[in-house]
């Protein structure tokens, strides 16, 4: 939590939370425009209750359940939308408004770059399981 408050976030909702009742609180019942999501099959009933009318969810992962049922219904009375996103399938335009995006927060480092370790390439391996194990906070660079 006190890293991701140090990386600029204004509110932090802690794993196990009751998260829609975080949310709730936070934005006075209205709920948020948009989550971003890394395991959709686990979160999603959450992720919809915590949604504003119309609100988006984009997940990127469903690690824990890559089958499973959605509630049309659940998602109908919030009028909301899930896009799945997979960086290696943007398109140039999606590409290029990243870019645009993130180039000038990178240049005035409002975006914190944590590396958590730093291996030589002979170490790759233990790169490699650090980052599937561990979820270290930070990336994992390998040097060659």
């Amino acid at each position: 939590v006190d890293a991701v408050r140090a990386a600029g976030a204004a509110h932090v909702i802690p794993r196990g939370a009751e998260v829609a009742e975080a949310v709730a609180e936070l934005t006075g019942g209205a709920g948020v425009h948009h989550v971003v999501e890394v395991d959709l099959g686990a979160d999603w009933r959450a992720d919809v209750e915590a949604l504003s009318v119309g609100g988006s969810i984009a997940a990127y992962s469903s690690t824990s359940a890559p089958s499973f049922e959605l509630d049309y219904y659940t998602f109908a009375r919030k009028a909301a939308r899930i896009r799945m996103i997979q960086v290696y399938l943007l398109d140039a335009v999606e590409i290029a408004a990243c870019h645009a995006a993130l180039a000038p927060l990178l240049a005035a480092r409002r975006i914190p770059l944590p590396v958590a370790a730093r291996l030589p390439l002979a170490r790759i391996a233990e790169a490699h399981e650090l980052q599937e194990r561990g979820r270290p906070l930070g990336n994992v660079v390998v040097i060659p």
